[in-house]
């Protein structure tokens, strides 16, 4: 994504929420035009998926010497379902689809334009968004990433490294250390710690399929 516009100069908190509710009247149409707004509001869903903090993405942060205002008690905001993934991915897909002005769809839009409004009054956009993680709930999306990569390039090790049962001449096994190399630049994780799970987790070792 391009370059994020935020408001030039200083701008108080309050002029910057208004922003925030600007945009959940123009991006949440049945037609979204892609105007520099919407591109901000797209590029600030994709990094809060990446881990951003919500705030600072939206540009909606308190300077030194700014207050805030206690939540408009009348806001109702959103049960968020899924978990922490989930919650994050949908964000990071609607950023796209806003980006590329793909249209959102009807159940998106509200879950969008509830939280926009949410967040213009005052409600922390973790929570409006649903990108607080709950009890029990790892919110790093680089963690769940390393965890959900580890757990697919285990089984590719395995297959890479069984012979071939139909022409065993044909497709040679890999060594294991040249699997382990392969695996650590198609899945991103280290050596290392590919070696490591291989050697003290022999239950996920099956492989994908079998030749």
């Amino acid at each position: 994504m391009t370059a994020k516009k935020v408001m030039p100069g200083y701008t108080p908190v309050q002029q910057r929420l208004k922003r925030i509710s600007l945009l959940a009247k123009i991006a949440t149409g049945t037609k979204v035009t892609v105007t520099t707004e919407v591109l901000f509001l797209a590029q600030a869903l994709y990094e809060i998926y990446e881990g951003a903090d919500e705030q600072s993405a939206l540009d909606i942060k308190a300077r030194r010497g700014e207050r805030r205002k206690a939540p408009c008690k009348k806001i109702i905001i959103q049960t968020h379902t899924g978990t922490s993934e989930q919650r994050l991915w949908r964000l990071g897909r609607i950023g796209i689809d806003l980006y590329h002005g793909n249209p959102l769809s009807r159940k998106d839009r509200t879950f969008l334009k509830q939280a926009l409004l949410a967040i213009a009054s005052n409600v922390h956009p973790n929570l409006a968004l649903g990108s607080k993680a709950r009890p029990g709930e790892n919110k790093n999306l680089m963690a769940r990433r390393k965890r959900i990569n580890l757990k697919y390039a285990v089984p590719w090790i395995a297959t890479a490294i069984e012979p071939c049962k139909i022409h065993p001449s044909d497709v040679p096994p890999m060594k294991l250390k040249e699997a382990l190399e392969q695996a650590s630049n198609y899945f991103g994780v280290t050596y290392e710690t590919l070696q490591h799970v291989w050697t003290n987790s022999k239950a996920t070792r099956s492989p994908v399929f079998s030749i």
